[in-house]
């Protein structure tokens, strides 16, 4: 009966690692903290609420340690925190105290994750320093789109591999992006026609970005207004890995299961 018993627990433990097999190089579990918000859009937009709900139960079934609100977090609660992921209205607009707790999580290494309106706020000069891109009011543009998403780093862990990807979602252009931020992903921007005979164009633009500086790690991604983007399984394998990247993750693949994996390339 105990021989029944140990190989099961065996084969249990085999078969948890064949799924997440970078369990075996994590000493610790990824601590992440979401940084949520009301709703603010209409049916299946912008659920703030929602996305918090299922992806942190998400998270900590793939073993990590989440939790979040909608506050900003505090010094405490970024003090056990080792990637900050930013989904939010205006996620940019942070109080001296909370730039100063910001500064202090990224200088001793902390990830930052920032999703959609997570760039938004109305200091954009300072935010883009801390994000990488950063929207800016009465300059920005944005416009909800079917979209085709290019990579265009093919090289990088996140994107590693990945084939070209299409979404029902949301386009951001004229963002402010500094120099250092490392372009992983683009699409083509549908223009309006200047007159009535003139015909339709798109221009491509970026929408994904990687940050790295001296202490910390930064990944952005603007398409998340919808609902069902979540459950596209290219995008949420780049989210996972953006999130394990962002975190310092020998591995790019550890929140990935083999069939998202399998996803990302078709």
């Amino acid at each position: 009966m105990k021989t029944c018993v140990r190989s099961w627990w065996i084969f249990c433990a085999a078969a948890l690692l064949n799924c997440f097999p970078s369990l075996l190089n994590s000493a610790e579990p990824l601590r992440i903290f979401i940084r949520s918000g009301a709703k603010t859009h209409g049916p299946g937009m912008h659920d703030h609420p929602k996305f918090f709900e299922d992806w942190t139960k998400l998270l900590n079934e793939r073993g990590t340690r989440c939790e979040g609100g909608n506050q900003f977090p505090s010094a405490e609660q970024l003090a056990r925190t080792d990637v900050l992921l930013i989904y939010c209205a205006d996620g940019g607009d942070l109080n001296s105290d909370q730039r100063i707790a910001l500064t202090n999580f990224l200088t001793r290494g902390g990830g930052l994750v920032t999703l959609l309106d997570g760039v938004c706020g109305h200091d954009p000069q300072w935010w883009k320093q801390i994000v990488g891109a950063a929207w800016e009011y009465n300059r920005t543009k944005w416009q909800y789109t079917k979209l085709k998403g290019h990579v265009r780093d093919a090289n990088h862990p996140v994107t590693a591999g990945a084939a070209d990807f299409e979404l029902d979602d949301e386009v951001y252009d004229g963002l402010h992006v500094i120099p250092e931020a490392r372009v992983l992903a683009e699409c083509e921007f549908p223009q309006k026609p200047v007159t009535a005979d003139t015909a339709p164009s798109a221009k491509t633009i970026p929408q994904m970005w990687a940050l790295e500086k001296d202490y910390y790690r930064a990944f952005t991604w603007i398409q998340g207004l919808r609902v069902k983007t979540f459950d596209v399984p290219q995008y949420r394998v780049l989210l996972l890995r953006g999130i394990a990247w962002a975190g310092k993750r020998t591995e790019a693949n550890e929140l990935c299961t083999p069939e998202e994996l399998k996803a990302l390339r078709q």
